[in-house]
């Protein structure tokens, strides 16, 4: 079993919250995950965004399988929009945990406002 943390980062002027539902997961190797991101507009505006997605250990991505991600789409949200967007993946932990003593893997998803 091997904790995923979950790190997220907004680019923008405008008072956009973005957040994972879930701070931190346990996996365990091969098994569906299911997560889930909230992003919030302002009163004052609508946005336009791209979320992009990071992991580290770079390692991790030849392990992981992402089944369903926002990540890379263009969303348009009105103001006062609150979305909440699942992530489904599974990592096959076998070839990290040969390679790495200890795993602390982290997912980084960054908020671009266009």
């Amino acid at each position: 079993m091997v904790e995923v943390k979950f790190f997220t980062k907004v680019n923008s002027f405008n008072y956009i919250t973005f957040f994972c539902l879930q701070d931190s997961i346990f996996l365990i190797s091969n098994d569906t995950t299911l997560v889930f991101f909230r992003i919030t507009t302002p009163e004052n505006s609508d946005i336009s965004c791209i979320v992009i997605f990071l992991v580290s250990p770079d390692i991790l991505m030849t392990s992981l399988t992402k089944l369903q991600c926002f990540c890379f789409d263009n969303f348009f949200l009105s103001s006062k929009d609150s979305v909440d967007l699942p992530v489904i993946f599974s990592i096959d932990l076998t070839m990290i945990t040969s390679v790495m003593k200890k795993l602390n893997l982290l997912f980084f998803y960054l908020l671009l406002e266009k």
